[in-house]
C-alpha cells in the first residue's frame, strides 16, 4: 500500500505498511480501486451533463464513494466491496447514459475518448488485485512527479467536498454545481493529460466549490434544526442508562432521539458531535443531557470508561477494544470490522445494549462549558462586539480551526482552553514554527549549540520551570549553558523534506534521526554547520541536507520563555 492523504501518515510522509489510521493493505487497494471505478463513473456522468443529461442516482453514488475512501471512515473490506460492485453497475449506466444523449445531439461516434475500462472481475481477491494496479504508487510510475502531486490535491480536495455534500444530501438538500464539479474533476484526474496550468486551476476552482457545499450543508443544517445558540452544556454524566453519539451525522442523532422518547435513556454527545446541543431543534429533547468525552483519539479510553452503548456516524473510529466491542455500532459510510452496522436508521439494537448495559449510577460535579457561538449568533451582536473593540474592551481575537492533533505537541486548544491564550497572546519575538530544513537555535558568546534538536525540544518542555533567570538546562553530558537571546524553533518534518517521500519507495523516509547527528564538539564561532552521517534509507535516498546552527553574539538577556509557539507563521 502506499497512503499519504492525511496528517497522520507514518512520519509525516507516507503509510506503506500499514495505516497509522489502522487501514490495512487489503482495505488499502480496495478503496484504490473504489476510486478508480468513480473516476470511470464520472467521465461518462461528465460528458452526458455536457450534453444536458444527468443521473440523480450517478452522482449521489460519487460523493458516497468518495467518502468511503475518506480517512477513518470504512474500514470493513466487504462494505467496501459492495460500494465497489455498485459502482461497476452504474458504469454501465452512465455509459448508456451518455450514448443516449450523444445520440439525441446528433449523428455522429457516441463512443467516449480514453474512457477507463473497468473490466477486471468481480469478488473480492479479483477487485484486491484490481486496486493494487491502480494504486498511487503504480500510477505514479515515469509521470511527472508535479501532475501526480496536483491530481491527488485536488482528489483530496474533492473528497472533503464530497462528505460535506452527502451531508447536505441527507438533509434534502443538493446542488448540480457540486455535482458537476466533482464529475468533471474525477473525469480529469482519470485522463492523467493534465497540464501542471490546468490542474492547478482545478485545484482553485475545487476550493471556490468547496465554499458553495459549506454554505449548502449549513443551510441544510439550520433549516431543519434552527440556527445553533449560546447553549450551557453539561460534560459530567448523570444516572441512568446511557448512548454515546460520536461524528457529524445530525440527521442519526435526531432519529437516535426520536426512536428512544420515553425509554428511559440519557443521549450523550460526543467528539464532533458537541455542536448538536447548540441546536433549538435537537436542544428539545429532554433525554439530550450532554457531553461526554473529548477528542476521537481518546475514544479507546473513554468508551472502555462509558458504561453504555456507542454509536459511530461519518468517521474518526479506531479499533474497537474488547471492552467495548460488543456495545460499539456504526451507521452511514462508517464501518469495522465485526461492529454491527445500522442500516436504515433502525437503531434498535442500539437502544436494546445501552438497556442491557449499567449506565451511569452516580452524578459528578455537573460541569458545564460555553457552545453555540456560530456564524448568526455572532453577527447578531456585531454592533456590542465592533463597539468593544473601539473603547479597548477588546483588544484580540483568537481564530482556531480544526481539531487538536494525537500527536505530543499538537495539543493547541487545549492549551488555550487551560489558559495557554493569555501566554499565546505575546509570544517572545525569537519563538517561531518552521520546517526542519530551516530550523536552528541562536544563542550568544558562540555557544555551539546541541545538534539534537528534536530531543532537545523535548527536554525543554518537559524541564521549562528549571529555565529561569540565571539557571540553565543540561543536555546528554553537555556544560550548562544559559538560553540568553535564545531563538527556540519547533523543529518540524524531517531531514529529507527537500526531498520528499515519492510512490515506489521500499520503506518509510528514516525522518529526523537525531541520534545520527554527531555532537558539536567544539565551539564554531559565529556560525557553524554540522553534515549528518552519509546514509540511505532503504529507498535509497540519499542523505540529508546540512542542518545550520548558527549563533548570534550580543548582550545577556533575560532567558527565553520556554515551551511556546508562535501560531502565526505557517
Amino acid at each position: 500500500m502506499f497512503c499519504f492523504q492525511c496528517e497522520q501518515t507514518h512520519r509525516t510522509t507516507a503509510c506503506t505498511a500499514t495505516g497509522v489510521c489502522g487501514k490495512d493493505a487489503e482495505v488499502a487497494a480496495l478503496q484504490d480501486l473504489l476510486v478508480h471505478v468513480s473516476k470511470g463513473v464520472a467521465q461518462y456522468a461528465h460528458a452526458a451533463r455536457a450534453l444536458g443529461r444527468s443521473d440523480a442516482a450517478i452522482d449521489r453514488f460519487l460523493i458516497e464513494a468518495l467518502f468511503v475512501t475518506v480517512t477513518n471512515v470504512s474500514f470493513d473490506p466487504a462494505r467496501v466491496d459492495e460500494k465497489i460492485e455498485e459502482g461497476l453497475l452504474l458504469h454501465v449506466r452512465a455509459s448508456q447514459l451518455h450514448r443516449n444523449a450523444a445520440r439525441a445531439a446528433g449523428p455522429g461516434d457516441a463512443a467516449l475518448p480514453g474512457a477507463l475500462s473497468l473490466n477486471f472481475g468481480h469478488g473480492l481477491a479479483a477487485h484486491i488485485g484490481a486496486g493494487l494496479a491502480v494504486a498511487i504508487d503504480a500510477r505514479a510510475t515515469g509521470r511527472d512527479a508535479n501532475l501526480v502531486a496536483l491530481e491527488e490535491l485536488l482528489l483530496y480536495g474533492v473528497k472533503g467536498m464530497a462528505a460535506y455534500a452527502q451531508h447536505a444530501q441527507v438533509l434534502g438538500f443538493e446542488s448540480d454545481t457540486v455535482y458537476a464539479f466533482i464529475a468533471k474533476a474525477l473525469a480529469a484526474i482519470a485522463t492523467q493529460d493534465g497540464s501542471v496550468e490546468s490542474l492547478y486551476t482545478l485545484c482553485m476552482e475545487a476550493g471556490t466549490v468547496n465554499l458553495e457545499v459549506m454554505e449548502l450543508l449549513d443551510r441544510a443544517n439550520t433549516s431543519a434544526y434552527g440556527h445553533p445558540e449560546p447553549t450551557r452544556v453539561r460534560i459530567d454524566p448523570i444516572p441512568g442508562k446511557c448512548i454515546l453519539v460520536s461524528g457529524h451525522d445530525l440527521k442519526d442523532l435526531e432519529d437516535l432521539l426520536v426512536q428512544t422518547e420515553g425509554k428511559g435513556v440519557n443521549i450523550y454527545t460526543h467528539g464532533e458531535m458537541l455542536p448538536a446541543l447548540a441546536y433549538p431543534q435537537l436542544k428539545k429533547y429532554p433525554h439530550l443531557v450532554g457531553n461526554y468525552g473529548g477528542a476521537w483519539q481518546d475514544q479507546q479510553k473513554e468508551f472502555t470508561a462509558f458504561p453504555g452503548a456507542i454509536l459511530m456516524t461519518t468517521n474518526c473510529i479506531q479499533r474497537p477494544l474488547s471492552t467495548y466491542d460488543a456495545r460499539i455500532f456504526t451507521s452511514g459510510m462508517v464501518s469495522w470490522p465485526g461492529v454491527a452496522h445500522i442500516a436504515n436508521h433502525d437503531y434498535a439494537p442500539v437502544i436494546a445494549a445501552a438497556l442491557q448495559a449499567p449506565g451511569f449510577q452516580s452524578a459528578d460535579s455537573g460541569r458545564r462549558i460555553t457552545i453555540g457561538f456560530a456564524h448568526n449568533a455572532v453577527l447578531g451582536v456585531a454592533d456590542t462586539v465592533i463597539a468593544a473593540v473601539k473603547a479597548g474592551s477588546i483588544r484580540h481575537f483568537f481564530l482556531i480551526g480544526g481539531c487538536d492533533g494525537a500527536r505530543t505537541g499538537t495539543r493547541l486548544l487545549h492549551r488555550v482552553r487551560r489558559g495557554g491564550a493569555e501566554r499565546l497572546r505575546h509570544p517572545h519575538p525569537g519563538v517561531r514554527k518552521v520546517p526542519f530544513q530551516q530550523a536552528r537555535v541562536r544563542r550568544d558568546r558562540g555557544h555551539p549549540a546541541p545538534a539534537r534538536l528534536r530531543a532537545m525540544q523535548r527536554r525543554l518542555q518537559r524541564h521549562q520551570d528549571r529555565l529561569r533567570p540565571g539557571r540553565g538546562l543540561r543536555l546528554r553530558g553537555q556544560r550548562p549553558a544559559p538560553f540568553a537571546r535564545a531563538e527556540l524553533v519547533r523543529a518540524e518534518g524531517c531531514l529529507y523534506s527537500a526531498q520528499p517521500a515519492q510512490p515506489g519507495d521500499q520503506g518509510h523516509p528514516p525522518g529526523a534521526h537525531a541520534a545520527r547527528l554527531p555532537h558539536a564538539r567544539h565551539r564554531q564561532g559565529a556560525r557553524g554547520e554540522v553534515q549528518p552521517d552519509a546514509h540511505r534509507d532503504r529507498g535509497g535516498r540519499p542523505p540529508g541536507l546540512p542542518l545550520r546552527l548558527s549563533a548570534s553574539p550580543g548582550p545577556r538577556a533575560s532567558p527565553v520563555p520556554l515551551g511556546r509557539e508562535d501560531h502565526r507563521s505557517p
